[in-house]
């Protein structure tokens, strides 16, 4: 009797050789089994394996960067701005001079500049990040109908295992009487 673990080694064991997966290349590994058994066994592998292979996982720590980068972005905006701020308050109080009314007007034309750059940043960032959302969402959309079909095929390929294994021990003993 040869078991799925017996297929998948042997499956694995010619894709290693760079041969292909066949059905008589596999009975000729494990030596024993009926093309039936060893077909249904390669199916729910080849399930296995195209389940594996189709689901790509966005790394999380992607998303993180683009955070921590928005939120740097920012605190830089709030910085500048405190500082203009802080600028016109003191010219508006008389106690600035006129290089530090030079330096307000460079630090807005900077700030202005900033803010336009960060929003660029920010805009461009959020947009990935929906996009990356909305491909997270697909790729588990998809996986869950991965895991629909294949636990449909373990289910068939059990229900038929145990059917063709009554129909054996049925005329094993039909034998014996």
């Amino acid at each position: 009797m040869i078991t799925i673990n017996m297929v998948r080694e042997a499956m694995d064991s010619l894709k290693n050789d760079g041969l292909p997966t066949s059905v008589p290349r596999i009975r000729e590994i494990l030596g024993k089994g009926s093309h039936s058994t060893i077909q249904r066994y390669k199916k729910e592998v080849d399930a296995e394996f195209a389940l594996q292979k189709n689901v790509k996982v966005i790394p999380r720590s992607d998303f993180e960067i683009l955070q921590q980068n928005v939120n740097d972005l920012r605190n830089i905006v709030n910085s500048l701005q405190i500082e203009v701020q802080t600028l016109k308050k003191n010219e508006t109080l008389g106690n600035k001079t006129v290089q530090g009314n030079e330096k307000s007007e460079e630090l807005e034309v900077k700030l202005e500049s900033v803010q336009a750059e960060a929003q660029e940043t920010i805009d461009n960032l959020t947009k990935k990040l929906e996009e990356s959302n909305a491909e997270i969402a697909r790729q588990a959309k998809d996986y869950s109908n991965l895991q629909t079909k294949y636990a449909a095929l373990k289910t068939s390929t059990q229900k038929k295992t145990t059917q063709r294994s009554k129909e054996i021990l049925e005329g094993k003993a039909k034998r014996v009487k």
